[in-house]
Parts: C-alpha cells; sequence; structure tokens
C-alpha cells in the first residue's frame, strides 16, 4: 500500500514540473504569435509606402504619411518647376506657330513669282482687260461681219465627254467685225434662238446692242458681183458703177470654219474679184465669195404631194448641197432652221458648197475648232448643209408648202 502511495505521489510530482514548462511555452509562444501579428499589421502601411519610399524608411513607417504629407507642398513644387517650364514648353509652338502662317504665306507669294503662274495671272488680266475693251457698246451698228462664236471648239453648251468646258447657248460670247475692229456680245435667245438662226459666219448684218446683247439683226443690203473697174471715185461690181468716198473702207472677209477671218485689203486689189458694197457712196466694200448662180436639172413643184413631185424635189440638192452633220437642223438643235423651211434650194448651201473643194469632209476629229461637226452639241453650221433627216425634212417642206418659213411641224425634223 506504501509502496502504491509513492509511486502515484511520485508520479504527481514528475507531472506537476512537466505541466508549467507546457503552459509557460503555450503563453510565451502565444505572445510572439501576438506581437508577430501585430507587427505585421503594422507594417502594412509599409507596404504602399515602399513604392513611394523603398529603402531603408521601411522602420519609419508611420512617419511616411508625414513625410509624404510634408513632401505633399513640395508635389505643386514639382508641377511649378515644370510649370516654369511650360510656358517654355509653348515657345516651342510657339517658333512652329511662328512658322505656320509663314509656310502658307511663303507659298503663296511663291504662286506669282512661279514663271508659268505669272505668265498666266498676266494672260487672265489681258485677257479681261482685252474682253472689257471688246465688248460692243449699246448702239445699233451697220455692215457688220458675224465672225462666229468665242472659243468654238473648246467647249459645249451642256455636259459633255468631251469637254470639261460648258458654257450654256445664252451666255456664248459671239464675235463682230465693226468698222475695222473685232468686238464681242452676247446674243439675244429670245423666240427660240432666232438671232442665233439668222446670223451665219461671214455674212454682213445690221444689228441693235442693248446691254451688251444683240436684241436685233437684219441681212444688210448691198451690191454684190464680180469688180470689173475700180477708180478714185468709184467702183463697178456687176456693170453697176457705185461711188467711192475717202471715207469708205475696204477689207476682205475669209469665211473659214471655226470663225470667219476680216483683214483690210486696198481697193486697188480688188479688180476681178468678188465683193459685197455697202452703201452708195459706199461706206464700205467687203472682199467677199459670191456664188455663181445655179440652177438646178431637176426639180419639184412646190406644194404638189404626189410621190413623183416628191422624188423630184429630193434631187434637186443634188450635186450642189453638201453633208454637214446638223444640217437644216436650227442653231440649237431642236427643229428645222430657216434653211430647212425654204422653197428652193437656199442660198447658204450654194455659197458653201461653191467654197469647198475635194478635201472637205464634215467631221475633223483632230481639231475640233475647224470643223463644221457639232462636237460642243449646238449646230453652228445649221445653215452650210444638209444631214439625212434634215435632207428628208427639207423634201417634205418643200411638197407640203409653197412658201419659205411657214410654221415648223415635228414631220419636218424632229427628236426620235
Amino acid at each position: 500500500m506504501r509502496k502504491k502511495m509513492l509511486a502515484i505521489l511520485m508520479a504527481a510530482a514528475m507531472m506537476l514540473p512537466m505541466a508549467a514548462p507546457v503552459f509557460a511555452t503555450v503563453d510565451e509562444a502565444v505572445q510572439p504569435i501576438i506581437t508577430e501579428m501585430s507587427q505585421p499589421e503594422a507594417e502594412t502601411p509599409e507596404v504602399p509606402q515602399a513604392p513611394e519610399e523603398p529603402g531603408a524608411e521601411t522602420p519609419e513607417a508611420p512617419q511616411a504619411p508625414e513625410q509624404p504629407g510634408a513632401e505633399t507642398p513640395e508635389t505643386p513644387q514639382t508641377p511649378e518647376e515644370p510649370g516654369a517650364e511650360t510656358p517654355e514648353t509653348p515657345q516651342a509652338p510657339e517658333e512652329p506657330g511662328a512658322e505656320t502662317p509663314e509656310t502658307p504665306e511663303e507659298p503663296g507669294a511663291d504662286v506669282p513669282e512661279s514663271p508659268a503662274e505669272a505668265e498666266a495671272m498676266a494672260a487672265l488680266r489681258e485677257n479681261a482687260a482685252a474682253r472689257e475693251a471688246a465688248a460692243l457698246a449699246d448702239g445699233s451698228y451697220q455692215y457688220v461681219v458675224y465672225v462666229g462664236v468665242e472659243g468654238y471648239g473648246t467647249f459645249a453648251c451642256m455636259s459633255s465627254s468631251r469637254f470639261d468646258t460648258i458654257i450654256p447657248k445664252e451666255d456664248m460670247i459671239h464675235r463682230f467685225f465693226v468698222d475695222g475692229e473685232e468686238k464681242t456680245a452676247k446674243v439675244s435667245a429670245d423666240n427660240n434662238y432666232a438671232l442665233q438662226n439668222l446670223m451665219n459666219e461671214g455674212y454682213v448684218y445690221n444689228i441693235t446692242v442693248s446691254g451688251g446683247v444683240v436684241t436685233a439683226a437684219s441681212e444688210a443690203e448691198g451690191v454684190e458681183g464680180t469688180v470689173s473697174a475700180v477708180s478714185a471715185s468709184s467702183i463697178t461690181v456687176d456693170g453697176s458703177p457705185v461711188g467711192l468716198s475717202s471715207d469708205t473702207k475696204c477689207y476682205a472677209i475669209d469665211p473659214k470654219v471655226g470663225g470667219a477671218v476680216v483683214t483690210s485689203t486696198s481697193m486697188s486689189s480688188l479688180a476681178g474679184k468678188t465683193v459685197k458694197v455697202y452703201g452708195d457712196p459706199a461706206q464700205v466694200v467687203y472682199q467677199a465669195f459670191v456664188a455663181e448662180p445655179y440652177e438646178a436639172p431637176v426639180s419639184g413643184t412646190p406644194g404638189l404631194r404626189t410621190v413623183k413631185n416628191y422624188l423630184a424635189t429630193a434631187l434637186e440638192p443634188v450635186g450642189t448641197a453638201l453633208y454637214v452633220y446638223g444640217g437644216t437642223w436650227d442653231w440649237q438643235d431642236v427643229a428645222s432652221s430657216p434653211q430647212g423651211r425654204t422653197i428652193g434650194i437656199p442660198q447658204t448651201w450654194i455659197d458653201f458648197f461653191q467654197q469647198q473643194d475635194a478635201n472637205f469632209s464634215y467631221r475633223n476629229d483632230n481639231d475640233y475648232t475647224s470643223t463644221t461637226y457639232q462636237f460642243g452639241l449646238w449646230n453652228q453650221y445649221h445653215y452650210a448643209g444638209v444631214d439625212c433627216s434634215g435632207y428628208v425634212g427639207w423634201s417634205v417642206y418643200n411638197v407640203m408648202n409653197t412658201q419659205s418659213g411657214m410654221a415648223d411641224t415635228d414631220y419636218y425634223v424632229g427628236g426620235a
């Protein structure tokens, strides 16, 4: 029994000293754990401070917010230093900025300095001045030669694949030879371009101008034929003498396709040549083409509505009329021209035919300025000849009517 009690006491004694270090160890272990956990919590603010002030300042973590706080005013100082440099930054753009206006100014100043551009600008100014000087003043003019359309063959009157320049019919500038000078004016588009359909290149007219626009025109009346004699006081044309004075002018008309050309000539050079004389005593003598009289070997009877007469009428212009695209259509290319509503062969067909030779061609694709073909989409040479539909239209008119100039109808010519 005693041995058992002793053993129990000894065991208890052995357990007591062992328990203390166990609990002490637990307490001591807990304390450092708490310390270690609290230390990382204190170091937690150091984590964001690490990028701000890495390095040895880590232990000064609590002061770190103060240092950033103290550095906070330094932060505006940092932009102040850049801020001081900021005006330097705009100075750089100011220098380019100062150069920016110079860039357009230098090219702008260089444009007229370029020889080609300077020449073009000078030409434009000269053209403007020349156009102003060439414009016909308001008034009435006698014995004027219609020369043609300014810029013929270089523009169209409506949208075209051939030309970039478009000038509407009513805005075209027409050329006239007046008292020794070439003048220009627009022509009224009233009454379906009646004046444009009346005036033919190289022919002589009396005209009226108002507001820079020709508002009236009529064929000038004179004496024409071949000169048989010329003296200081008279000129004899087809046996008829016409008086001359010191004021009589003398010119030569060359009815070139693309625009007639009128030049000065001498009275003494006219013997044996054809002329047109206006006024008595003559105010002006034009050396000009005058056709020989022509009588068709076959002709029809105007107004006789038979198939036989239609065929006879259709044969009348054969051998004395040329094919001209748009011929016998009107100037504006819509209906019949005055020639298409003429009884018998129009004189302008005969004139144009007799002025040509075997080299005549109705179309010249290499030079739009010297062809009768209507590349510009209007019929400048509507009077010169006849095309296929115009030929049929003229034949029908002569079978259906007995007088020239009757009202037009769709069965002469018309859009298909």
